[in-house]
C-alpha cells in the first residue's frame, strides 16, 4: 500500500493519462519511422533499427523514444504516492532509459560491437528489467486490493522478463530464424498493456479535493 496521497486532483488525472499516451506515441511514431524504411522487417529487426545508424530517418523513432520515455517517467511520478517511492523509481527508471536510448544510435542490430551498441544494449536491457520487476512488486502488494489485479500484474512481470531473455537469445543465435523482432514487440506490447491498465486504475482513483487516498 502507499502513503497517502495529497496530489491534486488536477495533476493527478493528468499525470495517471500518461501511460495510454505513451503506448500511443510509441505505435504511431514507430508506424511513421517504418514507412519512411521500404523494406524493414519487424519479425527480425529490433526497433531500434528504426532510430540506428542505418535508418533513413532515425530522427523519428528518437523523437518518439524521448516522448514515450517521458510519458512513462511521468505514469512512475504519478505512481510514487500509491505504491511507494522505491518502486515508482523502477517505472522512472525505465522512462529515463528509453529516452536515453535516443542519443545512443546504435549500428543495425547493435551487432558492430560499438562502444554506443553496447551502451545502447545496456541501458534498453535495464530498462526493461526495471518496468519488469515494477510488475512483480506491484502484483505482490496488490494495491488495488483485487487478488485478479494482482495475479495480472505478477503474470505481466514474468512474461515480460521471459520475453527479454527469448529476444536476448535469439537476436544472439539466429535472428532471422528465430523471429527476435516478433519476440521484442511482445514483450513491448505486454508493456505497453500494462501501462495502459496501471493508468486507467490511476485515473479512476485519482483524490477528490481535500480527500487522502491509498493504493491504486
Amino acid at each position: 500500500m502507499g502513503s497517502p496521497d495529497t496530489t491534486p486532483p488536477g495533476p493527478a488525472r493528468f499525470l495517471a493519462s500518461a501511460g495510454p499516451v505513451a503506448a500511443c506515441v510509441l505505435v504511431i511514431g514507430t508506424a511513421a519511422a517504418t514507412m519512411t524504411w521500404q523494406g524493414f522487417d519487424h519479425s527480425v529487426q529490433p526497433l531500434s533499427d528504426l532510430g540506428g545508424t542505418a535508418a533513413p530517418a532515425p530522427v523519428i523513432q528518437n523523437v518518439t523514444f524521448v516522448v514515450f520515455g517521458a510519458g512513462v517517467v511521468a505514469l512512475g511520478v504519478a505512481l510514487s504516492a500509491r505504491v511507494g517511492r522505491s518502486v515508482a523509481a523502477l517505472v522512472v527508471g525505465c522512462g529515463t532509459a528509453m529516452a536515453a536510448l535516443s542519443l545512443l544510435a546504435c549500428s543495425p542490430g547493435c551487432a558492430a560491437g560499438t562502444a554506443t551498441d553496447l551502451a545502447h544494449g545496456i541501458i534498453a536491457v535495464l530498462g526493461f528489467v526495471a518496468v519488469a520487476v515494477a510488475m512483480l512488486l506491484i502484483g505482490r502488494r496488490d494495491p488495488v486490493g483485487s487478488p485478479r489485479w494482482g495475479r495480472a500484474s505478477t503474470v505481466a512481470g514474468a512474461v515480460t522478463l521471459a520475453l527479454l531473455v527469448a529476444w536476448l537469445v535469439a537476436a544472439q543465435v539466429d535472428p532471422v530464424g528465430w523471429r527476435a523482432g516478433l519476440l521484442q514487440r511482445f514483450m513491448v506490447g505486454t508493456v505497453l498493456v500494462w501501462l495502459v491498465v496501471v493508468s486507467r486504475h490511476l485515473h479512476r482513483r485519482a483524490p477528490a479535493p481535500g480527500v487522502e487516498h491509498r493504493g491504486l
